[in-house]
């Protein structure tokens, strides 16, 4: 998607200004809130990212953990969502936002992926 790559781009070198709808990340990030999303080498479980969803619509969820392969694929999930989002390949992030991440949302986020590994082990298992 030329659109995905062209917004990746301008994260890379400059902050990218987006302003957020929906209430799935408060109280960290409330509707209406304008972000700065830049582009990282290296995003981190508790990270907020920005990526693209399949119709071309922008989302903003906390990244949970990482599924290795080819493509390498990351877990996500909103703060007020029970569960977590299907598996983002890495090249669909367009950056994070920058927005400090304490050290208990980063704990909360592996936690949650660590349940959903649980989850789909016992699955497997079953």
């Amino acid at each position: 998607m030329a659109t995905l790559e062209a917004l990746r781009d301008v994260a890379r070198h400059e902050p990218l200004r987006l302003r957020l709808a929906g209430q799935c990340m408060e109280p960290a990030l409330e509707d209406g809130r304008t972000v700065d999303v830049v582009a990282e080498r290296v995003y981190w479980p508790g990270d907020v990212v920005v990526f693209a969803r399949g119709d071309g619509r922008l989302v903003a969820h906390r990244l949970l953990g990482f599924r290795p392969g080819r493509p390498t694929r990351v877990f996500t999930q909103a703060d007020r969502s029970p569960e977590p989002d299907s598996a983002v390949a890495l090249h669909e992030i367009v950056g994070r936002v920058v927005t400090p991440v304490s050290l208990a949302a980063r704990w909360g986020a592996l936690r949650r992926f660590a349940g959903l590994v649980r989850r789909r082990v016992l699955a497997r298992l079953a």
